[in-house]
């Protein structure tokens, strides 16, 4: 994704976290209240885990505020790199001539518009489907919470839920898509390839850098266009998640030249 509109996807989940802590702290509150019973230590617990939401929150503003400005400068570094363009990724040329070895370009092209149009909706038919199971486990979780912290009825709870996973599957889809969308009057996309990150008609998509890895890398045949498919994860708070950045390359040998490449640096 974008790392533009990625950012507006950490904005959602800043927005999730405190929603989640004014869910949860007022009967956090009100069962702290009633100490000396004993369910006043379910209120502190309570307590804690909206403070806990709070504090992710607040945490992810500082590092999406930081991330962007890294992300100026990575991109600023790849756009006026002076190297010539290249098909075959040499890494003793790449040490001696890049300093920032990360930003070597590894292949650039064009993509023309109708190729990109045929791309575009292979990529929303991929996406669909995969926010379609994500916003099920939202609205399953949402109404088990809502029905146990809350104490209202299923239906409430699933009705809250819906709402809240509307609006991730349509924000999700939104940002996702809105990254790899063109302007109506381009004729053409163009794609840059380096050893952490992908930049598409000016966007820049990075996947590997201190916080993310890649995972893997390969070369989708059986769709038209040829799409590269990098997946790469990050660490979370409840472990390690993915994402996947898929792109359309114009020939088979510039796709194994990426993919030898970005191979022969994960090793």
């Amino acid at each position: 994704m974008d790392e533009k509109f990625r950012a507006g996807g950490s904005a959602l989940f800043i927005v999730i976290y405190f929603f989640l802590a004014i869910m949860i702290l007022p009967v956090g509150i009100g069962m702290l209240l009633s100490y000396p019973n004993w369910i006043s230590l379910f209120g502190g617990l309570l307590i804690l885990a909206a403070s806990l939401f709070i504090y992710a929150a607040i945490k992810q503003i500082k590092y999406n505020k930081s991330k962007e400005k890294f992300n100026q400068q990575l991109y600023k570094n790849i756009v006026d790199n002076k190297q010539e363009d290249i098909t075959i990724l040499n890494k003793e040329i790449a040490q001696s001539t890049n300093d920032a070895v990360e930003n070597f370009i590894i292949a650039k092209w064009q993509i023309d518009k109708p190729t990109w149009n045929l791309f575009y909706k292979n990529e929303k038919k991929v996406r669909l489907g995969d926010i379609a199971i994500e916003t099920s486990l939202i609205i399953i979780l949402g109404t088990l919470m809502i029905k146990f912290f809350r104490s209202e009825t299923y239906l409430i709870g699933f009705i809250i839920s819906s709402i809240i996973g509307g609006i991730y599957a349509f924000l999700k889809f939104y940002l996702n898509m809105k990254s790899i969308a063109i302007n109506k009057n381009a004729q053409a996309v163009d794609i840059i390839v380096t050893l952490s990150s992908v930049i598409i008609n000016g966007k820049i998509n990075v996947f590997r850098d201190d916080n993310c890895w890649m995972k893997s890398v390969k070369l989708k045949k059986d769709i038209q266009p040829l799409v590269i498919e990098i997946i790469y994860g990050w660490n979370t708070r409840r472990g390690n998640t993915t994402n996947e950045l898929r792109f359309p390359v114009n020939n088979e040998d510039t796709a194994n030249t990426i993919i030898q490449a970005l191979t022969d640096k994960q090793t």
